[in-house]
């Protein structure tokens, strides 16, 4: 299994897991915008936090520098991002410890099948 594969299976899981949990109302804010790619946009969040160990400020430039060339650069677009990356961050802190462990086991080589488990174990008891 490739590491891009482990990406796309830790994704679903955590789709899916956010997909039972996310209220309503949440989507209803954002009217445009369907159900997975809102999620998506959390997951994202997720992912940013995960892999800087919870650091708001790094997850925040991590989005930016993606996000920027797309929809362009500027303190009201960096604000936004930043604002939504507080928002993740307590919302679904649980979430954001899970991607890190994730990060932190597939950067010390463990077993990407064992580190799967771990995670879906982890989201299911969530």
């Amino acid at each position: 299994m490739t590491y891009d594969q482990v990406l796309e299976e830790i994704k679903k899981a955590f789709i899916e897991k956010l997909a039972q949990i996310v209220p309503e109302a949440a989507y209803s804010a954002n009217p445009n915008l369907s159900k997975y790619t809102y999620l998506d946009a959390i997951y994202t969040d997720i992912m940013a936090l995960g892999y800087n160990f919870g650091d708001i400020k790094k997850a925040t430039d991590d989005i930016y520098e993606m996000q920027s060339p797309l929809f362009g650069e500027g303190d009201e677009m960096y604000r936004t991002i930043q604002s939504r990356i507080v928002e993740t961050a307590s919302l679904y802190s649980f979430f954001v410890l899970i991607f890190s462990h994730f990060h932190k086991e597939t950067q010390a080589g463990k077993d990407y099948e064992d580190v799967i488990a771990y995670i879906k174990l982890a989201l299911e008891k969530f």
